[in-house]
């Protein structure tokens, strides 16, 4: 499967989104055309362990994300944390995050980021 063929899923959650995330991954069976994105509203104060809570849910492999890497299909991709995710050409962008605000809205950012750099996918 090519790249430009991947279906980009991007999943929002919250700390308390742990059971819809497993309820989630455990119905998908077949992923072999789509790259999954998830993306919390985390503490800029605490660290994630959400790539390996997941990886109990799920048999896809689960990576956090790196800088430049791609969408894969068939990966769940987390967020990593202190950081604002962006996407551009089917590749991440992670972004430092102002600590100095008080509101972030991650999710948000990268669903607009998403639906600019996927259109109608």
């Amino acid at each position: 499967m090519t790249q430009q063929n991947t279906i980009i899923v991007g999943i929002g959650a919250s700390a308390g989104g742990i059971q819809a995330l497993k309820g989630f991954f455990s119905q998908v069976q077949d992923a072999a055309d789509m790259a999954f994105v998830i993306v919390t509203h985390l503490s800029p104060t605490r660290e994630s362990h959400l790539h390996e809570v997941i990886s109990h849910f799920t048999t896809l492999p689960v990576e956090v994300i790196e800088h430049g890497a791609s969408a894969r299909a068939g990966i769940v991709h987390v967020m990593p944390e202190h950081v604002c995710l962006s996407i551009s050409d089917g590749h991440f962008r992670l972004l430092q995050s102002d600590p100095k605000k008080s509101q972030r809205k991650p999710i948000d950012f990268f669903f607009r980021a998403l639906a600019v750099d996927q259109e109608e996918k």
